[in-house]
């Protein structure tokens, strides 16, 4: 195994033996609209963290990336833990859960397109328009319960930035210096429509923290972080953490 993605498997082997949980009963919310409202949003955020992670297990191994199944798979399973918690939070606010959506169709067919890389590519973006989503409401969270699995899967998204950036940089730091500035510009229009589309469908909901903008700043800040430390060398720390935390 890759000694960095082997640093990376035993990190969340480590995390996989120190998970919280969350047991979510009524959550509290002043506003009945308010709280119909994100849990909506979750509903739409708990079908996008589904997923058994096959398709991109089997795309790794196509790879020649043996080697990265296990730390993969330990990845995803920490997806899997924000799905369980996110599906009890809108059970615990009256709201419904989603079984299928278009955004989350485009979604997955956009991930399978190209391959691993391309798979972990638009994973990223979604942990940055994540990251941001979660850090915000869990900062405005009336239910302590809530804010407290907010702030984990916060936390979980800046470890795994981390991790998708020790899994890309070894490509982008292949390519000569005006092709990762086009990769660059590419993927930025890429993850800028992503946002667009998260603000059409989760406005209000970002509304409610009373920051649709301020998302919008710090979603920007965070890719801008991510790409310099894809292309920076010596390679960055494992963890994006602090970056989120200035990103705010």
């Amino acid at each position: 195994m890759d000694h960095t993605l082997q640093s990376w498997h035993r990190r969340f082997q480590v995390r996989r033996t120190h998970r919280p949980d969350f047991a979510l009963g009524h959550v509290v919310c002043a506003d009945e609209r308010q709280r119909a409202q994100l849990a909506r949003s979750l509903a739409h955020f708990q079908l996008g963290e589904s997923g058994s992670g096959a398709h991109l297990f089997a795309a790794a191994r196509r790879l020649g990336g043996d080697h990265a199944v296990p730390a993969l798979q330990l990845f995803v399973a920490e997806e899997q833990d924000h799905a369980r918690w996110l599906g009890q939070a809108v059970t615990a606010m009256g709201g419904t859960l989603v079984a299928r959506h278009w955004s989350a169709a485009a979604f997955v067919r956009l991930r399978h397109l190209g391959g691993a890389r391309g798979e972990m590519l638009v994973l990223l973006l979604a942990e940055i328009v994540g990251a941001g989503y979660y850090r915000m409401l869990a900062a405005h969270a009336e239910d302590p319960g809530l804010r407290a699995m907010l702030a984990q899967i916060a936390r979980d998204e800046s470890v795994h930035l981390g991790f998708q950036v020790a899994w890309h940089r070894p490509a982008v730091q292949g390519l000569g210096r005006v092709q990762r500035r086009l990769l660059a510009g590419a993927v930025w229009l890429l993850f800028r429509l992503v946002c667009v589309v998260v603000l059409l469908q989760h406005g209000k909901a970002l509304g409610i923290t009373g920051g649709r903008w301020r998302w919008w700043r710090l979603t920007g800040r965070l890719f801008a972080h991510v790409v310099a430390a894809l292309l920076r060398t010596p390679a960055p720390a494992r963890t994006l953490s602090p970056a989120v935390a200035a990103a705010t």
